[in-house]
């Protein structure tokens, strides 16, 4: 299922789906391996990125800059940080 708006795209998946195979696929048919620095995927952990990037190695058979790959963890720290009024806070705070 995608909904789709000017500025970005999400998929949601059935439990039963592959997520990480359905995910090369759609790269891999939808952009060149140029084209792969300007996506940004954002997984519930690190090691799905890990098993994607491997996949893409795999299916594109040469070299390749990957997408950025970010768990929620790192892609909600990124988002605070970038922002000049928000900062973070450690776990020991």
């Amino acid at each position: 299922m995608s909904f789709k708006n000017t500025n970005f795209e999400y998929y949601t998946f059935d439990f039963t789906d592959n997520i990480i195979e359905e995910v090369c696929k759609y790269l891999v048919d939808n952009y060149s391996k140029e084209e792969f620095k300007k996506v940004c995927i954002i997984f519930g952990g690190k090691r799905p990125g890990v098993v994607l990037k491997k996949y893409l190695s795999e299916k594109v058979g040469s070299c390749f800059i990957p997408p950025t790959i970010f768990s929620v963890e790192e892609f909600v720290r990124y988002i605070v940080l970038k922002k000049e009024q928000l900062s973070y806070v450690s776990d020991l705070e």
